[in-house]
């Protein structure tokens, strides 16, 4: 099951979450959130894990139109952002 978009990247994960960084920045999306689950599953359950980090992303004009249609807009949306895992690259 594909649960987003794909696209193939040959770098390293850091050349590789700065580039998503500036691309979300280039359509107008910022980070509000960052979770590194690498290092939150090392501190919580002393497990290993490849690099994966998700970037909760916003683009504040969408949220704040769709609040001017309805205030109770929130309880119907779910947050998406980006992730990306050393394993799976090529799936940024």
């Amino acid at each position: 099951m594909q649960l987003g978009l794909t696209a193939t990247l040959t770098t390293t994960f850091d050349d590789a979450v700065l580039r998503t960084r500036e691309a979300l920045s280039q359509h107008g999306f910022g980070v509000l959130t960052e979770i590194d689950v690498t290092a939150t599953l090392k501190q919580k359950l002393d497990e290993d894990m490849e690099n994966y980090l998700i970037l909760g992303a916003c683009n504040p004009s969408l949220p704040h139109r769709a609040l001017g249609v309805d205030r109770q807009i929130g309880r119907r949306c779910r947050a998406t952002s980006p992730s990306a895992t050393t394993e799976n690259m090529r799936t940024l």
